[in-house]
């Protein structure tokens, strides 16, 4: 039986319940065997994840209050259940309540729309009339090509194959109060992106990190917008060469050289700054490791990142290392090799 459990998914991927990062070991005891062995991605969202075959197809798991897991119900599923639509996906990305995948056919949404999170030209009343648990088109994603996605809290950004960032949803995505049920696009600098990452966490008592919103450009510096900034995208100060960004009530950039910068809320040590910034850092503070690492992710207290040798390393609140569940530097998580990591905030899968 699932239920929710104030524990964190990378420590659920320790126990064997589910795997949130797809572990290599040849033993498979980190890993959920009915996943299947050829899982190439995996992605949390609140209560639930969900999995990428190699083949293109895929399953989701957990809660199910608002069709997040897209299989034509509203059920919880303690078992791995197929995504409907026979849909071949590039890639997916689990938010809150709603999740999405970027198909060669366009860009497909489901699960809560009370925001226009969908971006399927419905929702966006507050009413969870307009919710789907089937796959649903986004407007225009059929000419505006989609690359990569992001699912946040209430709200979606996506990158387009000429490098601009679209949202839709809530209106903080955008800086102000109006939701847009169709993809809208952000404005305000000229640079083209390599990337996107929408809060997956929301509100923060620090305006800079309200609802904030940052992408990667393709000269290697990080943009991020925010209601604290009106919408406007500023340039994070005293970052180069970055290559990925990932953002909570946090955010943590990837450098081209395996290096992390994170910056923001820092209760439970996220920053893995070995606590040299206090509670929060307006600025971006190096990762306190020698590690050097290839991915990154975020959640409310924690963040982690796979390495060049593809081990797995947390930092803040329940890092998954039993030795050191709360940590302001990287601790490894357990002795298991992973090809992809995703970390969730709030209440869990169990």
């Amino acid at each position: 039986m699932l239920e929710r459990r104030n524990i964190s998914l990378v420590y659920l991927s320790v126990l064997g319940i589910i795997s949130c990062g797809k572990s290599n070991d040849s033993s498979g005891n980190n890993q959920s065997s009915d996943l299947n062995s050829n899982a190439k991605q995996i992605t949390v969202g609140y209560g639930y994840a969900c999995g990428l075959i190699s083949d293109g197809k895929s399953r989701c798991i957990g809660l199910n209050d608002f069709g997040n897991l897209g299989n034509g119900t509203k059920d919880l599923q303690s078992n791995w259940a197929d995504i409907s639509g026979n849909i071949n996906f590039n890639l997916i990305n689990a938010g809150m309540d709603h999740t999405c995948g970027i198909a060669d056919s366009g860009t497909y949404c489901w699960g809560s729309n009370d925001h226009g999170q969908l971006g399927n030209s419905f929702g966006g009343s507050g009413s969870s009339n307009n919710d789907s648990n089937v796959p649903v088109l986004v407007t225009n994603s059929d000419l505006l090509k989609f690359k990569k996605i992001s699912s946040g809290t209430l709200y979606t950004c996506a990158l387009s194959n000429d490098n601009k960032i679209y949202c839709w949803g809530t209106g903080v995505g955008f800086g102000n109060k109006n939701n847009n049920n169709t993809p809208k696009q952000i404005t305000g600098i000229n640079e083209d992106f390599i990337t996107v990452s929408a809060s997956k966490t929301g509100s923060s008592s620090n305006p800079f990190m309200n609802w904030q919103t940052c992408g990667v450009s393709k000269t290697g510096s990080v943009y991020c917008w925010s209601s604290g900034t009106n919408g406007q995208p500023l340039k994070i100060q005293g970052i180069s060469n970055a290559i990925d960004v990932e953002v909570a009530n946090h955010s943590c950039a990837l450098i081209s050289d395996g290096s992390v910068y994170c910056w923001g809320a820092n209760d439970y040590g996220q920053l893995g700054d070995a606590g040299s910034s206090g509670n929060f850092s307006n600025l971006p503070v190096q990762v306190q490791t020698v590690q050097k690492f290839k991915s990154i992710a975020v959640g409310l207290f924690i963040s982690c990142g796979i390495s060049l040798d593809n081990s797995a390393y947390c930092w803040g609140n329940n890092t998954g290392n039993e030795n050191s569940l709360i940590s302001n530097i990287p601790v490894k998580i357990d002795n298991i090799k992973f090809s992809s990591i995703s970390v969730t905030d709030s209440n869990y899968i169990s």
